[in-house]
């Protein structure tokens, strides 16, 4: 008998990114599994995506597309709605939860960066998600978080009323790969305008104030005094809070070396990581990085933040430096740009193998298993009553 369960993927935006992407990719997981039942609560004008994406599954198209009142809906008739599908198991995946819902509920907290470092988000979703983090972890049944480091401080911060399950992230291995065909990215690249007989360093990710975007800037101009044709290519969609990092980049010495390319193709992503001489992710704190594991599962050198997320996760498979410290990226840059032949190739051999780890069907196992806990606790909280 099928295990019915409810997936939120109402929240993913159309060029989904870090927690929009484990949406996707658990919606996609849990849509072939023959044991599961899945219901995809989506936005009203969202189904063609969806229909594309989990085309065993069934959708409930009812949430509205604007976001004020995708929240008000979800607080104040989501969980009625959703009452009636008499689900095993409903599923937040980001961070909230539907008021007045008796099914048990199972919530994922993807990091604590709204208590931590609150600076680095809107103050409107700093507001909003403490209370989320904090009703689920008074309310939900089960909590996923995406690593051990967030399950550890989710534990200090509140006394969580469910078990608490680690599913880390995972990423497409078919995708992300070394590649012996280097005419292959040169033709992806070409158009954007970066061309491989010029080295550069790369940095993948949205674009906001958490990424250490400024202090990334600073360590290029450095290295781009000495290093008279190394360029910078960024690729990400634009955050928020970006008018200090456009300032700086506009008076940039180093501007016309540094290319912007905004959203990018699927395509695109694997290419610059294969083709970067470094990979840089110098990001204050995240609740995953896929693109660190990524970057190495491609054989990239990744350079990214000590005492970080990033660091438990790609162990001695990449560099590390102190947060917002140009001076010692800078120095850890230019230390990979100077190793050749077999020296790299070693490293770029160590972190491939060590990404293969991180695979979406092992996320949706853990994600099971939390499933799994929520419903024998409802068990036992009924056999109890």
């Amino acid at each position: 008998m099928s295990v019915r369960i409810g997936l939120d993927l109402s929240a993913v935006p159309a060029r989904p990114a870090g927690a929009g992407r484990y949406c996707v990719e658990l919606a996609r997981q849990l849509d072939a599994n023959p044991e599961v039942d899945l219901t995809a609560i989506t936005r009203r004008n969202d189904q063609e995506r969806w229909r594309q994406l989990i085309s065993s599954s069934t959708l409930l198209s009812v949430v509205p597309d604007s976001r004020p009142m995708r929240l008000a809906y979800e607080q104040l008739r989501l969980g009625s709605r959703v009452d009636r599908l008499h689900l095993d198991v409903y599923h937040g995946p980001h961070y909230s939860l539907p008021a007045r819902l008796r099914a048990p509920m199972v919530a994922t907290i993807h990091d604590l960066t709204f208590f931590d470092h609150p600076e680095v988000h809107e103050r409107s979703k700093v507001l909003y998600f403490k209370g989320a983090i904090k009703h689920a972890a008074h309310h939900a049944a089960g909590v996923i978080c995406d690593s051990e480091r967030t399950a550890r401080r989710l534990d200090e911060l509140f006394n969580v009323r469910g078990d608490v399950t680690v599913a880390e992230l995972g990423i497409d291995h078919d995708r992300f790969q070394p590649r012996e065909d280097h005419q292959h990215d040169a033709e992806i690249l070409a158009p954007l305008g970066v061309a491989l007989d010029r080295p550069f360093v790369a940095c993948v990710g949205t674009l906001e104030p958490r990424k250490g975007l400024t202090t990334l800037l600073d360590a290029f101009e450095a290295l781009a005094r000495k290093h008279e044709t190394l360029e910078l290519v960024m690729a990400g969609q634009r955050g928020w809070n970006l008018s200090e990092f456009d300032a700086r980049l506009q008076q940039s010495p180093a501007r016309s070396r540094i290319r912007i390319l905004g959203y990018v193709d699927d395509a695109v992503v694997p290419a610059l990581y294969r083709q970067a001489c470094v990979v840089a992710y110098p990001s204050i704190d995240e609740g995953f990085g896929l693109p660190v594991v990524e970057a190495l599962a491609c054989g990239a050198i990744v350079v990214t933040t000590q005492d970080s997320v990033m660091a438990d996760l790609a162990g001695d498979a990449a560099i590390y430096v102190a947060p917002l410290d140009a001076g010692d990226l800078s120095h850890a840059i230019e230390g990979v740009m100077s190793l050749e032949g077999a020296a790299r190739a070693q490293i770029s051999d160590r972190a491939h193998h060590h990404a293969q780890r991180y695979t979406w069907a092992r996320c949706a196992d853990a994600t099971l298993e939390a499933y799994a806990k929520a419903m024998a606790a409802k068990g036992e909280g009924s056999a109890r009553h």
